[in-house]
């Protein structure tokens, strides 16, 4: 009995899978007559090279031709396909790669086909053949007589000689899509009167990477321990793939820094008879597939089944981009490794615990983010170069400016003017006197009670309401003015005061941007333009310091003082 790679290799160009171009110009030469005298066929092993050097024997030599494809029904079709004449030549360059073997090549086609309309040289792995006996090879590959056709096949087209290639029409056989790959296999299990999971045979199809053989020898492997159709597990227990749920708790594992947890999911798939390598490889395609997901979010680059595109995608959302980039990085270094150690289970463990260690680093924008809200909210901004630290929410009674200190314990019996209002409101004892008399008939405006929403009046609490506003568009702007207090609103003008060592922040707010933002804010509690004025704790207007008594006396009259 054939095995299937062989039972179901394709006989006309119609059925090659996945080559659709090449066999396109193959044909379009067959029914043109235009057949070159030398092909170079080269890509991966299993797309389809020796299949199609086989049909293109077949159709040059075809009685009947059909589009270009063999009937594979004349006499000269069924002589190739029983390898029964002698003037088609299958050559392994892998065994007969010496120069005596060209020279024996060259002696038997130098004379006319006895069957065919021409003599057919297939030489498969190319590449092996030796520097001398490619010299051999030249000169009847330049001039070929007119009945004689070369194809040569190759995985390592770079080992071929530059002067032979120069001489060749090139085809290159690319990877066959996986689901390509899955369509074939439906098909051939058809012809047997099999079924299959679709997860099944998306798993077969990813582990040949593009190869159609290894797919159906994979295919027929599974096909000789399974009882009915084929079923995922059945898959996996014969190529040793991880399973999609082992996968996704190995990574959430990794996800939530569980190390001890990610080892443990480590040992039960090896316990379950997985190699290190094949565990290795299963979840660098996972964490591919998880940023594929997670950057584009395209169901056209992802290969597998819609309810797996969904679950990635799910899955993708939570962690980071820069750490699924990472990640998959530093699996794609450790497969590389593996070349150069023969402990493939510590490498394994060793690329587990990275992933957990990467998973704990905190990505750069975390840190800018955290390092924000320590500056600008639970922290306060740093002092300006030169200024010395900042200092305390409550200052020094004696940092009045260009005033000395006065004793709060001894004061002066002459501070107090007669029956006259003095503004109560948070009075300094330290305050410097000599800077002007103040109107009794005109006192200082009460700040405004606090409400629970603006609309005539802006509050404490609709401050604080401000605040937050701003914070979320500005955090700069909003790191300067919480260190300002509300003080009063009256007339349309609200009043923020800061501490006098804080007069940075003060200007800082008072620049054109980010007044702009205050005031837009302000104006959308408060539903009308707002007056905003930013003060100094020191120039407050109930903050001015008592005048002197001769300027009482000068302004009231010294009828109208007493003094004691």
């Amino acid at each position: 009995m054939q095995t299937l790679y062989r039972a179901f290799r394709p006989d006309t160009f119609d059925k090659v899978v996945g080559q659709d171009n090449i066999v396109h110009i193959l044909k379009n030469q067959v029914q043109t007559d235009t057949v070159r005298h030398a092909y170079l066929f080269h890509g991966t092993r299993g797309t389809g090279k020796t299949s199609c050097a086989k049909i293109l024997a077949r159709a040059v030599n075809c009685l009947q031709p059909k589009d270009g494809n063999p009937c594979n029904e004349c006499e000269n079709c069924r002589a190739i396909l029983e390898e029964s004449t002698m003037d088609v030549t299958e050559m392994d360059a892998a065994s007969n790669r010496r120069i005596d073997d060209i020279r024996d090549l060259r002696e038997k086609v130098k004379y006319l086909p006895g069957q065919l309309k021409k003599k057919v040289v297939i030489i498969d792995e190319a590449h092996m053949i030796t520097n001398e006996g490619f010299n051999a090879l030249l000169k009847t590959l330049e001039e070929p007589p007119a009945h004689l056709l070369f194809i040569l096949a190759t995985t390592e087209m770079e080992k071929i000689p530059q002067t032979i290639v120069s001489r060749c029409q090139i085809f290159t056989f690319r990877r066959i899509a996986a689901e390509d790959i899955q369509k074939n296999l439906r098909y051939v299990l058809e012809q047997v009167n099999r079924g299959a999971e679709p997860e099944a045979l998306e798993t077969i199809a990813y582990a040949a990477d593009g190869a159609m053989r290894d797919a159906l020898s994979s295919l027929e492997q599974v096909l000789s321990v399974a009882e009915g159709d084929i079923t995922l597990r059945d898959v996996q227990t014969v190529t040793g793939r991880v399973s999609a749920a082992q996968l996704f708790a190995l990574s959430d594992a990794v996800f939530a820094k569980n190390a001890k947890q990610a080892l443990l999911t480590v040992q039960a798939v090896r316990a379950a008879g997985k190699e290190s390598e094949s565990i290795l490889a299963d979840l660098t395609e996972h964490f591919r597939k998880l940023i594929l997901t997670k950057v584009t979010k395209d169901r056209r680059l992802f290969s597998g089944s819609d309810e797996q595109f969904s679950l990635y995608t799910d899955k993708s959302a939570a962690p980071d981009e820069e750490l699924l980039l990472a990640a998959l990085s530093h699996l794609l270094d450790t497969q590389n490794k593996l070349r150069f150690t023969d402990d493939a289970h510590t490498l394994l463990i060793t690329a587990v615990l990275s992933l957990c260690a990467l998973a704990k680093k905190k990505t750069l924008e975390q840190r800018i983010h955290e390092l924000e809200e320590y500056v600008f909210v639970r922290g306060k901004p740093a002092a300006a170069i030169g200024t010395g630290p900042v200092p305390a929410k409550d200052p020094d009674p004696t940092d009045a400016v260009g005033t000395d200190p006065v004793p709060a314990k001894d004061p002066d019996p002459t501070d107090a003017v007669g029956t006259g209002p003095v503004p109560a409101e948070d009075p300094d004892p330290t305050a410097a006197v000599g800077t002007g008399p103040v109107p009794a008939e005109d006192p200082e405006p009460t700040p405004a009670p606090a409400s629970d929403a603006g609309g005539d009046s802006i509050t404490a609490r609709d401050w604080e309401k401000i605040l937050e506003n701003i914070k979320r568009r500005s955090v700069p702007t909003y790191a300067y003015l919480h260190e300002g207090k509300w003080h009063s609103f009256a007339n349309d003008r609200l009043t923020i005061v800061f501490p006098d060592n804080y007069e940075i922040h003060r200007n800082a707010v008072n620049k054109k941007d980010s007044r702009a933002l205050i005031e837009e804010e302000t104006k959308r509690l408060y539903g009308a333009p707002v007056d905003i004025q930013f003060l100094l704790d020191k120039e407050r207007e109930d903050k001015k310091p008592v005048a002197d008594v001769q300027d009482i006396i000068d302004y009231f009259g010294a009828d109208h003082v007493e003094l004691q």
